[in-house]
């Protein structure tokens, strides 16, 4: 925490100069002087700050009072005549501001309001980004400091990448936007025009050292604070932009970092089979019976671990990792809602979901792949047998394939994705990485919204969807093609 010597000679005060030679003494009045500690920041009191106040003319002789949880402070009896204050706390050094100072002046023994408080975000930002921003553009502010000993790393390059979208003549795509920064001699960066309102994924590198790809909430006041360490990998993949300089490293990134732990839910039952990654470093594991994981070669710095479910939201949080220093965490999943109406089951030996899926392949409509189809079409991905279907699209990737469809203006999009009937929210993990080859049960592939039956339907959906079913999710009931498709071995 910063010392008072050093705010205070900042604004300019001495013990000699300027003091006049002849002083004519007045009498001393004292008055009550009150007030509060605000962070314009984060939108609270700062509880637990240290206000300090010190006569303008003798710096030695000054008070001291401390913030109760409401951010107020009190001095009952202050003598007459002019005083600055400040303030210290740690969300000072968190949010990398000097403390304010302020002029306080006595004359009389009326009470004295005094406030105190941070500069608002979107004033940091103007102050910081050397131009006022729009309201809709905000500030990314931090260190990068080594995962090893906490040094501070010059020359670091941090980049944030965001979708947009894009309006042209009769079509509506999204476009990836990036920003950097680079840090300078003392580790610090200021990342201008981020998308206030918005979330954006971030990475630090510089050479082979790198963090994880995290998430990074930018707020409506457009400022917020991010510091991250960098850890050296044992294998990456590297990149070059279109000059030529270094990118971020891409793929799979591997080190020698540990992360423990448990996955349960918000009562504390242990979940099992849930699947645990540190997003873009380590290997993806899953949970024991009794909900415990590790994962032994997750890279060192800022990462973001999570964990997901069939069944459940998922959870992700931030951890700092070291290679000397296994992390310990606990995932908590909530349950989520499943998406699908409500089927009546008739029949006591049929699963109701094989049923379903049974049914909806009667009708014609769209494309249905079962176990011995996906088995045979597919090498290595279960998706891989999706190749080849009509408006359906197949792209390889190191943790699996990613799916496109045609969308109706031409363009591929992105489509709406069920595993085992529970809607997949976004498209953070690919369907490879839920289902593995072995265990997938079938496939409901809708290249066209006007082919998807009611109960997969989806608001946010005008892609087409694909239904994917594992044989946890059919109770080990295989799925039989209509009488027609079937084949006579």
């Amino acid at each position: 925490m910063r010392s008072w010597k050093i705010a205070l000679v900042a604004f300019g005060l001495t013990t000699a100069v300027g003091r006049p030679a002849c002083v004519v003494a007045q009498p001393l009045v004292y008055a009550r002087v009150s007030g509060s500690v605000y962070d314009s920041v984060g939108m609270k009191p700062l509880g637990g700050a240290i206000v300090r106040i010190v006569r303008r003319d003798d710096p030695a002789t000054g008070l001291t009072a401390r913030t109760d949880s409401a951010g107020a402070f009190r001095y009952d009896s202050v003598p007459s005549g002019v005083w600055v204050a400040t303030y210290l706390h740690p969300v000072l050094d968190s949010l990398h501001l000097e403390p304010a100072i302020v002029r306080l002046e006595i004359r009389d023994a009326n009470a004295v309001e005094m406030p105190l408080f941070t500069p608002s975000g979107r004033s940091l930002a103007t102050r910081l980004c050397g131009a006022a921003l729009s309201a809709e553009l905000g500030l990314i502010l931090g260190e990068v400091r080594r995962a090893t000993d906490g040094s501070s790393i010059a020359g670091a390059t941090v980049e944030i990448t965001w979708p947009e979208w894009v309006l042209g003549k009769r079509t509506v795509t999204t476009d990836q936007r990036r920003a950097t920064a680079v840090t300078d001699s003392t580790g610090r960066y200021a990342l201008c025009g981020a998308p206030a309102g918005s979330t954006v994924r971030g990475v630090a590198w510089i050479g082979s050292d790198t963090s994880g790809v995290l998430e990074l909430v930018v707020p409506e006041a457009g400022f917020t604070v991010q510091n991250l360490t960098l850890g050296s990998l044992v294998s990456s993949n590297t990149r070059r932009d279109s000059s030529g300089t270094l990118a971020a490293p891409t793929a799979i990134r591997r080190g020698t970092a540990v992360v423990r732990g448990s996955v349960t839910s918000p009562e504390g039952v242990p979940l099992a089979n849930a699947l645990v990654r540190v997003i873009g470093s380590g290997s993806m594991v899953r949970s024991s019976e009794t909900g415990e994981f590790v994962i032994r070669d997750a890279g060192s710095g800022t990462q973001s671990i999570e964990a997901r479910r069939i069944g459940h939201s998922p959870h992700r949080m931030t951890v700092e990792l070291r290679d000397d220093e296994p992390r310990i965490v606990r995932l908590v999943l909530p349950v989520e809602r499943v998406q699908l109406d409500t089927v009546r089951v008739i029949g006591r030996t049929v699963p109701a979901s094989v049923r379903g899926i049974e049914r909806r392949w009667r009708t014609g409509l769209g494309k249905f792949l079962d176990a011995n189809t996906i088995r045979e079409r597919s090498m290595m991905w279960a998706t891989d047998a999706l190749r080849g279907l009509a408006g359906v699209r197949v792209m390889s990737g190191s943790l699996g394939n990613s799916v496109a469809m045609m969308g109706p203006d031409g363009y591929l999009c992105s489509p709406t994705v069920f595993i085992d009937g529970v809607y997949l929210r976004d498209g953070a993990i690919t369907i490879d990485e839920f289902i593995q080859r072995g265990d997938a049960a079938a496939f409901e592939v809708y290249a066209r919204p006007s082919q998807v039956p009611a109960e997969l339907f989806n608001a946010n959906n005008g892609c087409g969807v694909i239904a994917a079913w594992t044989k946890f999710g059919t109770d080990h009931v295989p799925v039989l093609p209509p009488k027609s498709e079937r084949r006579k071995d």
